[in-house]
């Protein structure tokens, strides 16, 4: 969806990253790779092809208190990984009533 500079606009995301208190990282996508590749080894990271492949991973390492961004298309699916994250909430919140 961003031509030929896809690769080099996701990775000018690094900076940001860097910058933030950011402590995970997941990326999705043959476009996103660019960026997991150059990521520091100080942030711990998941790449997967798809976002149903991630979504395992990150159930795995969400937990109560955490801060989530995502970022991406509808084309890359991102939908799921959002519709996934809700239903942990809402698991969360049964847990502790």
């Amino acid at each position: 969806e961003l031509g030929e500079s896809s690769d080099e606009l996701h990775e000018g995301l690094l900076p940001i990253i860097n910058e933030s208190m950011i402590d995970v990282v997941f990326t999705v996508g043959t476009k996103m790779a660019a960026l997991a590749t150059i990521l520091p080894d100080q942030i711990v990271s998941w790449h997967k092809n798809t976002s149903d492949e991630i979504i395992p991973e990150i159930i795995n390492a969400v937990q109560i208190g955490d801060v989530v961004t995502v970022k991406g298309s509808l084309g890359s699916r991102m939908g799921l990984i959002v519709d996934a994250l809700k239903a942990l909430c809402e698991d969360k919140k049964g847990i502790h009533k």
